[in-house]
């Protein structure tokens, strides 16, 4: 995916990019909904991938790019028994935004609802979010 593991080999499932505005988060959460309802999620399962994609995309939006344009890169790939996702940016990176909106929850809501997040500085510019979801 986007910064591979040496230890993954799961396929990819779904790469895409979008522009890096507030329509492309209802895209990009619709999408990776529809992957999770397809490999089998609960319905609880599938909000908790369409709210971390949520968050993750909207903070790319709000915090990447500032006024300029950009985009926002997703990647989906099958591990075992759970779906890898991951969205990225090559804005100002961590700390760079100088934009302050909303209630600055959405680190602590992408941990909540995932099995596993990280949250990575790109060498080459802007932001990688990691997160694990269980699927079935």
């Amino acid at each position: 995916m986007v910064q591979g593991d040496a230890e993954q080999k799961a396929p990819v499932l779904l790469s895409a990019s979008y522009a890096a505005v507030p329509g492309s988060v209802r895209l990009i959460r619709g999408r990776l909904r529809a992957l999770a309802a397809a490999l089998g999620a609960s319905e609880r399962q599938q909000e908790n991938v369409c709210l971390g994609a949520s968050e993750a995309a909207t903070n790319a939006v709000e915090h990447a790019y500032g006024e300029g344009d950009g985009e926002i890169h997703v990647a989906a790939a099958l591990a075992a028994d759970a779906l890898e996702v991951e969205i990225a940016d090559e804005g100002c990176g961590l700390g760079g935004s100088t934009r302050s909106h909303g209630l600055k929850c959405g680190l602590a809501v992408m941990v909540a609802c995932s099995e596993r997040f990280s949250l990575v500085q790109r060498s080459g510019g802007g932001v990688l979010v990691q997160m694990r979801f269980a699927i079935g």
